[in-house]
């Protein structure tokens, strides 16, 4: 029971609306997100949630290239934050989901 719960507790959305899930890794907290993944106007890969519309800079492999035309990904990796503020999600693994998505507008 206390594992359902636990289980429960680590997949609810985070604060700015993006479903989560952390592990603990060797080099600390791991962030698996679902989303949409693109480029936005200044060619920087942007993951947008499929189900709120909130969207996370991304950076990391050039594997992020071949799913950057609004593939369904599963990215894992770590919130780092820039000098403004603003999250990046920093990816160190990439899953496939689907060769398209549709997010809120």
């Amino acid at each position: 029971m206390l594992l359902l719960a636990a289980c429960m507790a680590m997949a609810q959305p985070d604060s700015r609306g993006h479903e989560q899930h952390e592990t603990e890794g060797p080099l600390g907290r791991n962030t698996v997100v679902i989303g949409c993944l693109n480029k936005d106007e200044t060619s920087n890969y942007v993951l947008t949630n499929n189900k709120t519309g909130v969207k996370t800079t991304v950076t990391g492999p050039s594997a992020l290239e071949k799913q950057a035309g609004n593939h369904k990904v599963k990215l894992t990796g770590t919130i780092i934050y820039d000098t403004t503020g603003h999250d990046i999600l920093e990816v160190s693994g990439i899953e496939h989901i689907s060769d398209t998505c549709a997010a809120p507008k």
